[in-house]
């Protein structure tokens, strides 16, 4: 199955079993700072309001745990489909990517720079849990109760979709699972729910995580490079005759990343092989690819801010300074 295709499948399981989410949640979204609290700009609608949409479509006060997960559901696919785009990343560089383990701190004001409210990025030949995985969805919550930023994904898997909540802050990958499954454990033992998240979790889900990461901050990061000479990003507010209004996109649409980059990676691969043929000590090698945190903006402003930029992998010739 295409990607539009299944993508269009999923969107169309959650109108169908939710016929009223998307009216009411744009509804709702009116009122952000009026009557409802207000969010950062980031959050396209946050899960806290996916719940009470949930809750007016089952006709409930609580939603039990056969539909908590629905809760996710929506708030990724709701975010989505105004823009719809799909993150298409060039083969070379898309593994080079995906072989680049985040390490140290998460870079949480790249997040803060998605193109869109949530995308949508494919992940051709990969797995999570022994399961095909196709792609996921990525956008950022907002939690009231905390007034902290959360990263959520929607893995789509072969099996079925897949929420992976992430608490970012100044810490790991894998603390930011450890911390969203330490208060998932706790709703557990408040909804008095038999068992609860293992400790040994965090660790393996966190590097099943690692290239989902990778490729999220690529797209993410300053210099991505486009095919089309335009860029993604939300979409305005239209005026009509009951106000001004969003509009979801009425088509998917297709973003291919890294073509030159993709291109230089195939001929460092070619001038590798080469190299590792050669009989000489000093003979020219691979600096590997990795994630560059530096710095942007005034020393001691509150204006500076980290940021991180993926280099690639560099073809150092015989002689030449290794060092960065």
């Amino acid at each position: 199955m295409r990607t539009q295709e299944r993508l269009s499948a999923i969107l169309n399981a959650a109108t169908d079993d939710y016929h009223s989410a998307w009216r009411l949640a744009e509804a709702w979204r009116q009122d952000k700072g009026k009557d409802l609290p207000n969010w950062p700009d980031y959050c396209f609608f946050p899960m806290a309001g996916w719940y009470a949409v949930v809750c007016a479509e089952l006709q409930v006060d609580k939603v039990s745990m056969t539909y908590i997960a629905d809760v996710a559901r929506l708030a990724a696919l709701g975010a989505w489909r105004y823009t719809q785009s799909i993150y298409r990343i060039n083969p070379a560089l898309y593994q080079s990517l995906i072989d680049t383990v985040p390490r140290g701190q998460l870079p949480v004001s790249l997040l803060m720079r998605m193109p869109e409210w949530c995308v949508y990025i494919e992940t051709p030949g990969l797995q999570h849990d022994n399961s095909e995985l196709y792609g996921f969805f990525a956008h950022l919550e907002w939690d009231a109760n905390r007034e902290q930023p959360e990263l959520r994904l929607m893995l789509v898997k072969d099996d079925g979709l897949l929420a992976s909540p992430l608490h970012i802050g100044p810490w790991t990958i894998t603390e930011a699972v450890d911390r969203a499954a330490s208060e998932a454990n706790k709703h557990i033992q408040v909804q008095k729910i038999s068992g609860s998240i293992p400790a040994d979790y965090a660790q393996e889900q966190a590097a099943q995580l690692y290239p989902l990461i990778s490729l999220l901050l690529y797209v993410c990061s300053d210099g991505v490079e486009y095919r089309a000479s335009a860029q993604p990003s939300n979409p305005a507010p239209k005026r009509t005759k009951k106000g001004w209004r969003l509009f979801a996109a009425n088509h998917m649409r297709v973003w291919n990343l890294g073509d030159k980059m993709g291109e230089q990676l195939e001929q460092y691969s070619a001038k590798e092989k080469d190299s590792s043929s050669s009989r000489s000590a000093t003979r020219p090698h691979i600096r590997r690819a990795h994630w560059h945190t530096f710095y942007a903006g005034p020393r001691d402003s509150d204006e500076r801010e980290v940021r991180v930029k993926w280099i690639p992998p560099l073809l150092i010739a015989a002689g030449e300074d290794d060092d960065e």
